[in-house]
């Protein structure tokens, strides 16, 4: 089972994401999901070329093209998406609002954290 794990890049690298991926081990012990064939999807490792990732951090429309060409691909391989609010402002960010505006309408299960 692919989990894909939304959270803000505010959160990345840092003691967050290690405390993160423990809430989404309990939450799935808790949901009597087996654990052994669990693959978290961490968007951080999603490979993104070099000219890209300038439209990533550039305008509105092209932000919206790089979630679809990169990170809305990597939700569609999942069954469950786990998001998170950015651990600072306790809010969801723009791009974890996306995944799971995406996710619900592709009917993929989320779990908001």
């Amino acid at each position: 089972m692919k989990i894909y794990y939304s959270h803000s890049t505010n959160d990345y690298w840092g003691d967050t994401e290690h405390m993160q991926k423990s809430i989404i081990y309990s939450k799935l012990k808790e949901l009597n999901i087996a654990l052994s064939n669990i693959e978290i999807i961490n968007p951080k490792n999603i490979q993104i070329s070099e000219e890209d990732i300038k439209y990533l951090k550039g305008s509105y429309p092209y932000f919206l093209d790089m979630m679809r060409k990169y990170y809305f691909k990597a939700i569609d391989g999942c069954s469950l998406l786990c998001a998170f609010k950015d651990n600072k402002s306790k809010k969801y960010t723009h791009g974890v609002e996306l995944e799971i505006e995406y996710a619900k309408i592709s009917k993929i299960k989320v779990i908001e954290l």
